[in-house]
């Protein structure tokens, strides 16, 4: 590479896990010297095989970070979707609310909310894609998407999936695993305390309404609308915090973080639940995931839109 004294360069590579070892050459030049005061991009489309390069680079990356980009969350969506500000979208109750019905039938994906026909098709092809590079079963893959989708909202023991499917409980954590390393699904352990308990029962939560829907589609299993409001607030709060649980003893608690513990429900309930305890519907979800990205909780209360 060719510089002008000591200028930085940058240098761009895109596409790169179509190249198998890819990093090799990039790390030769690093540790060569050609690339020294170089700022180098590196994109690519597997996240599967993106996923664990930075351990590939130990002590080479300077200031580097890793950049993943995700669908759009609901607030970006509606942002993008109105033209309007997050203010204007708060203290407008039917458009937000249209906005929300239309954002858990497409989610964030371009194709799927440019109404593109093959955007599901292409959603399952991608995730076959990765399958195949990971040399792992596709029909696994389906059946575990099938039992997974059978119980959700709930929490489930990755026994239970075995025997379901007639595999092994190592074979069932390794595929969710999988799963989860491309971004498919998430995982929300027990919560009790400050205790995170990661061998009891977990909530499996798929990170885009889209994603869920064509994986509904693929392996033609139907799922409760109560499980998709649900994850589309998980995922809102994996985001922003970083990690989800739940906690379930004689109650349950559908999603907690260092700061929330909520429970979501398809319609208002009249139940009684503790003070630090917020109950979301429905028609209140959209305005909590605007309001939440302050770092103060602002209120949810319909009497303060219009």
């Amino acid at each position: 590479m060719k510089k002008r004294n000591n200028e930085r360069a940058y240098l761009f590579l895109d596409e790169v896990t179509s190249i198998d070892e890819w990093w090799r050459i990039v790390k030769y030049f690093i540790d060569s010297g050609e690339f020294k005061n170089v700022v180098i991009t590196v994109s690519g489309s597997s996240t599967l095989r993106l996923t664990k390069i930075p351990e590939k680079f130990p002590g080479r990356r300077g200031k580097g970070k890793d950049v993943q980009v995700m669908p759009l969350s609901f607030p970006e969506f509606a942002q993008i979707k109105s033209g309007k500000t997050k203010e204007e979208l708060l203290f407008d109750t039917s458009l937000t609310l249209s906005l929300f019905e239309d954002y858990l039938k497409v989610g964030g994906f371009p194709k799927s909310i440019n109404n593109n026909p093959d955007s599901s098709q292409a959603l399952i092809q991608g995730v076959l894609s990765e399958v195949y590079k990971a040399k792992m079963s596709a029909e696994i893959v389906q059946n575990l998407i099938y039992s997974i989708l059978d119980k959700i909202p709930s929490a489930m023991s990755f026994n239970s999936i075995a025997s379901d499917l007639g595999i092994s409980h190592n074979t069932v954590s390794e595929y969710i695993e999988f799963l989860k390393d491309i971004f498919v699904v998430g995982i929300a352990y027990l919560k009790r305390g400050e205790e995170i308990i990661k061998r009891k029962e977990k909530k499996v939560f798929f990170r885009d309404p889209f994603i869920l829907r064509s994986m509904s589609l693929w392996v033609n299993k139907e799922f409760d609308e109560s499980a998709l409001l649900e994850n589309v607030v998980q995922e809102h709060l994996l985001r922003k915090e970083g990690e989800v649980a739940y906690y379930k003893n004689s109650e349950e608690i559908d999603v907690i973080t260092k700061n929330y513990k909520i429970e979501v429900k398809m319609k208002r309930s009249h139940k009684s639940y503790p003070e630090d305890i917020m109950i979301l519907d429905k028609d209140e979800i959209p305005f909590f995931l605007i309001k939440s990205l302050d770092l103060k909780l602002g209120n949810t209360d319909s009497s303060q839109r219009r």
